[in-house]
């Protein structure tokens, strides 16, 4: 899957999140929805991508900061 198709989805993740949550948890939420329901290997894309391209990643700012805080976690946690 390549990055764009990764970027839309998770911004999309984060714009439900951004009315369904409060906004100090709408990073953590996005993060623990990425860690139960993508696969690693596409949570490693994602991170590579932000990690490639800080300014411009296209990542809306809570998406980023919940990439930016994924570890290499089993997934469901």
């Amino acid at each position: 899957m390549d990055s764009e198709h990764l970027v839309r989805m998770a911004n999309e993740i984060g714009e439900f999140f951004e009315t369904a949550t409060e906004p100090d948890n709408i990073a953590d939420e996005v993060r623990g929805h990425l860690l139960r329901y993508w696969a690693p290997s596409m949570r490693a894309a994602l991170k590579d991508h932000l990690a490639g391209h800080p300014a411009d990643s296209g990542l809306n700012p809570h998406v980023a900061a919940a990439v930016a805080n994924l570890r290499d976690e089993p997934a469901g946690n």
